[in-house]
């Protein structure tokens, strides 16, 4: 069978050429207005740089006049309104499926402003109904953000992670190309070996770790208490200390009770001699298969707050992927009605 992927490429350049327009639209007025201001030497920024505040200043107040006479210039300044839109929406949806939101404990999104934004973002939106729904950054997409950071060490990293940025973005548009760099890419690995990379040591990659994986070590920090290692090294009184924070983040959640539940658990640690290296999972299994669950209400609570805290997306966005994948390979074989047979992929 013949594959022709003319279908997919076209698809791919209009929407390409449909976001070309759609910015050049949205920052044709902006230039005009900063370059209006300044031959006319006059001051951009006002005393608060907020779109509908009396004192925003020229720029932001003559940039609201424009947006009432061009539609994507409006809505592109009215993101608040779109992300609250979208944020109904997928309230609405997660409604449906039977879920309560209201026990929702945690968000996490990748790094997208519409998403992260701690003012305007879907996670404040969703953070300000929903107070006990605390946010992380995707795990694996500040990893990612971490490794384009060190590429910019050295110009040959930042150059070659260009490179192979552009031909996963060549070969993946294609099914016939993705197949045949497959093949090229065993018979390359069979015959060749991988030469090993010693990075240089910066203070970017450094600085990099810790801004961009602040959040998840505050939320790594909240609950630090509750592995083996950490429980058995504090002192009644830090213990103590740590247990009194938990309840102002999860009130509705925990009563009083933890840190005393806390002492009979290490107790109980000392006298069975638990390894250090235990893990959560390990405690909060053998609570419940040794129906232990009234004496340890509150650390059993913590423990399903700390194993279902949402630290990525990942898996979600591979199964996106897939489907994608499914979805060129079957625009092709699509016949008239839109339906396929799926015996396509017996």
């Amino acid at each position: 069978m013949v594959c022709t992927n003319a279908l997919i490429d076209r698809n791919l350049q209009q929407q390409h050429e449909q976001e070309v327009a759609k910015w050049k639209t949205i920052l044709r007025p902006i230039i005009d207005v900063i370059l209006f201001f300044s031959a006319q030497s006059l001051a951009l920024r006002g005393a608060v740089g907020q779109l509908s505040h009396s004192r925003s200043g020229n720029f932001l107040a003559l940039v609201s006049l424009l947006a009432m006479y061009d539609p994507v210039f409006h809505s592109h300044l009215n993101k608040k309104e779109r992300v609250n839109d979208f944020v109904v929406k997928m309230l609405s949806f997660l409604e449906n499926l039977g879920l309560n939101i209201v026990y929702g404990r945690g968000q996490s999104y990748d790094g997208a402003s519409v998403m992260k934004g701690y003012s305007s973002g879907v996670q404040a939106c969703i953070k300000e109904q929903y107070q006990l729904a605390i946010y992380v950054h995707c795990a694996p997409h500040t990893l990612n953000l971490v490794i384009a950071d060190s590429s910019k060490v050295d110009p040959g990293i930042l150059s070659f992670f260009g490179v192979v940025q552009k031909l996963c973005t060549f070969f993946s548009s294609s099914n016939c190309r993705w197949e045949m760099l497959i093949i090229a890419s065993d018979c390359a690995l069979a015959s060749k070996q991988v030469n090993e990379y010693d990075p240089p040591e910066d203070m970017l990659i450094i600085v990099s770790l810790l801004e961009r994986f602040e959040r998840p070590r505050e939320v790594a920090n909240l609950f630090s208490f509750m592995y083996a290692s950490r429980l058995m090294k504090l002192s009644n009184s830090n213990l103590q200390k740590s247990c009194e924070q938990m309840p102002r983040h999860y009130e509705q959640d925990l009563d009083s009770g933890l840190y005393s539940e806390l002492l009979s658990l290490r107790n109980i640690l000392t006298d069975n001699k638990f390894s250090p290296s235990s893990k959560p999972i390990n405690f909060a299994q053998i609570i419940v298969i040794e129906d232990l669950q009234e004496a340890f209400t509150d650390i059993l609570t913590v423990y399903k707050l700390l194993l279902t805290n949402a630290v990525s997306i990942a898996t979600c966005e591979r199964s996106f992927s897939k489907l994608k994948i499914v979805k060129n390979y079957c625009d092709p074989l699509l016949p008239k009605n839109g339906y396929l047979d799926w015996r396509y992929f017996n």
